[in-house]
């Protein structure tokens, strides 16, 4: 073993400066065995110089640079400040260069190679030091033997970074183009304990189709840092240049707290975690932590003890009941623990009879009549949670103007009845006062009321009053004339081939303009030019032969006096109009029911825009953590946190990604067939 190596040496890996600065500081201290004839005996470890220690070695250096801080913090700090007083040598460039010349195919077909397995990467969400295993360079190697694998420095500066920034003016360009649009936060843990937060936007084109893009993943300092959230999600608007977001979605976000900055109309709570976190706070009672905490230890039994796991599945087959384990629940979701009492029932016959023939030590965890009473019970107050939880999570378009009807059917459901225990009368208040407590503030029911008023399915607003409906829609008709008075509002709709079937609509072509641009308006003078031609075989002339009807007879009949008519007046015929129309069924799109009937509500398909592309959880957001802490972090807990954020754009937002997520076949197909540009790249 040779211990004199130096970061100049053969011995040090090709690729070890591609990790930033540190990585060649870190690399002076450690190297890697080799034999006899120099070559390289397991680049998987490597070895300390100054004590011999072994430390796995999987593309990145963090395991190593805390070795060398914990065991020789004393020459790794001295190191550190030579280092950063000495010039830095550009070994990626030198070891860019040497693999330009060791390329043998053409650079054109290289490229597609190169895109090929960017997309890869970014698809599975892998680190980049991927492309280092020799697996991998077996796999390239038996595919195209001509081939180099590029350095991973190269794929990142020069394919995914030129995607990413195609990806995302792309999307710049699209929010830009957007009326409104909406922003959803949540956080999450990788396995490095590290703390991060994604967030996403949310809006309806001009064709009433939803787009929906991960903006960013930012690294944050705490869990539940509300204010530092919310200084990222300043950041984050002003880096997509969201100048008015209609409101923003998440569990963490609750109020606005800048008083200099304020786009942001609303905060609102997600509804899935809004009854998450109630149900769990419900389980942390004195009355139910003792007996979960009892099922626990049962579960855990089953778990643990072998013979009695293989004695439940002997009694499971006699009793004729489904053979299946008990479930463990967590701490985080509150259906897992619905999932285990709802089990340890379904099995409680057969539990009882292995737990008879145990020791008496053991009897003491089967539960008791009442026990069993109380889990039932329990089980039965949770069932419509369970109902929505199963629709909502399918429902992938959930928007705000949908959660009160939620928030209707779940109160309904935990009124107590005549009926109900004391248990159930307890549980029941327990989960409704924590549930209404996050719905209490005003401006945040009065917002998700205006958002079920624009959605057709629930337009006539059955779970208010009379006089809180009119209240309701008399702030939509105050937020309309706000809408039109502050904005120079120069609409051309000519909807065709729309179905006819509103009453209300006799036209089959119409072209409606609206223009209210002047410099000053006065609500009472504010007259809209509403021009409606319609197309008839009545109407088509020659118009060679210069005479026209109206020429001739025009003057016996006089001009039509067309009634002059206020903002106002015009937003409430809207109102009156929409509100006489039935409601949609539940099943059906409100976004297909406004893009064909919008057109005769100029104002309120422009609100329906605003409020309906709300989601109404922060689901968007939780599906990109979920796919990432089970691709990348357990690939890699050590991920740095921009190639989190490069490789988690990409792969969320693969619908606007030509580059690299999406390669064509086309050219593949072809350049194996094709003369290819020798031309050496620009490094």
């Amino acid at each position: 073993m040779s211990n004199d190596l130096t970061p100049g040496s053969q011995a040090v890996p090709m690729f070890k400066d591609f990790w930033g600065k540190a990585s060649s500081n870190v690399w002076r201290f450690y190297h890697f065995e080799v034999d006899e004839h120099g070559d390289y005996i397991d680049r998987q470890r490597a070895l300390c110089k100054l004590c011999g220690h072994v430390t796995k070695y999987s593309g990145n250096t963090t395991n190593m640079a805390s070795h060398l801080d914990k065991r020789h913090p004393f020459e790794f700090q001295q190191q550190q400040q030579q280092f950063s007083q000495s010039p830095i040598v550009n070994h990626s460039q030198d070891a860019l260069t040497a693999w330009v010349k060791k390329s043998k195919l053409p650079f054109q077909k290289t490229q597609l190679i190169n895109v090929a397995i960017a997309s890869y990467l970014v698809e599975n969400l892998l680190p980049l030091s991927c492309v280092e295993s020799s697996s991998f360079r077996l796999l390239c190697t038996q595919l195209c033997v001509d081939y180099e694998i590029p350095p991973p420095a190269y794929l990142r500066n020069k394919v995914l970074t030129p995607s990413f920034h195609e990806t995302k003016e792309t999307v710049l360009r699209m929010i830009g183009e957007a009326e409104s649009s909406s922003l959803t936060a949540d956080t999450w843990q990788s396995k490095s304990c590290n703390w991060f937060a994604t967030f996403t936007a949310r809006f309806i084109d001009s064709q009433w189709e939803p787009h929906q893009f991960v903006l960013t993943t930012r690294e944050i300092a705490e869990p539940r840092a509300e204010d530092d959230v919310y200084a990222v999600m300043n950041d984050v608007a002003r880096e997509w240049d969201m100048k008015s977001p209609s409101a923003v979605v998440s569990s963490v976000i609750r109020e606005n707290r800048s008083a200099s900055w304020e786009p942001v109309a609303m905060f609102l709570p997600c509804i899935c975690h809004s009854v998450n976190y109630s149900i769990r706070n419900c389980y942390s009672q004195k009355s139910l932590s003792a007996l979960l905490g009892k099922l626990r230890k049962l579960v855990a039994h089953f778990k643990c003890d072998t013979s009695s796991r293989l004695a439940l599945l002997e009694k499971q087959k006699c009793m004729g009941l489904p053979q299946q384990e008990l479930v463990t629940d967590n701490t985080i979701q509150w259906k897992s623990t619905a999932d285990m009492i709802e089990r340890v029932l379904e099995q409680d016959s057969a539990i009882c009879a292995v737990m008879m023939h145990t020791i008496e030590s053991k009897r003491a965890l089967m539960l008791s009549q009442l026990e069993l009473q109380q889990a039932r019970e329990l089980l039965g107050v949770l069932k419509p949670f369970t109902t929505a939880t199963q629709l909502m999570s399918m429902e992938k378009s959930l928007t705000a103007s949908l959660v009160c009807l939620v928030l209707t059917k779940l109160k309904t459901g935990l009124q107590a009845s005549a009926s109900d225990s004391a248990f159930q009368k307890s549980t029941k208040s327990f989960i409704l006062g924590e549930l209404s407590k996050r719905y209490e503030q005003t401006a945040v029911l009065d917002f998700l009321h205006v958002a079920a008023a624009l959605d057709p399915r629930c337009k006539h607003l059955s779970f208010l009053d009379e006089i809180e409906r009119d209240r309701i829609f008399l702030r939509l008709k105050q937020e309309a004339l706000t809408l039109t008075i502050t904005s120079n509002v120069a609409v051309k709709l000519e909807p065709h081939d729309y179905s006819d079937t509103n009453n209300s609509i006799e036209s089959h072509q119409l072209s409606l303009q609206v223009d209210f641009a002047s410099e000053h308006i006065d609500e009472g003078s504010l007259e809209p030019i509403i021009k409606i031609s319609r197309t008839s075989p009545i109407y088509n002339k020659d118009e060679s032969s210069g005479q026209k009807l109206s020429d001739w007879l025009g003057d016996l009949i006089p001009p039509e006096e067309k009634p002059s008519i206020s903002t106002s007046q015009r937003i409430d015929n809207e109102i009156q109009t929409y509100r006489s129309e039935s409601d949609l069924e539940m099943d059906s799109d409100p976004l297909l029911w406004w893009k064909n009937y919008g057109y005769a509500y100029p104002t309120l398909s422009r609100l329906a825009k605003k409020y309906l592309c709300v989601p109404a959880t922060s689901g968007p957001s939780d599906r990109v953590f979920s796919a990432v802490g089970s691709s990348v972090v357990d690939r890699r807990a050590c991920l740095d946190s921009d190639e989190i954020d490069t490789m988690v754009f990409l792969n969320a937002n693969s619908q606007c990604t030509s580059k690299v997520t999406r390669p064509s076949d086309a050219k593949l197909k072809h350049s194996h067939g094709s003369a290819y540009c020798n031309s050496e790249p620009i490094i």
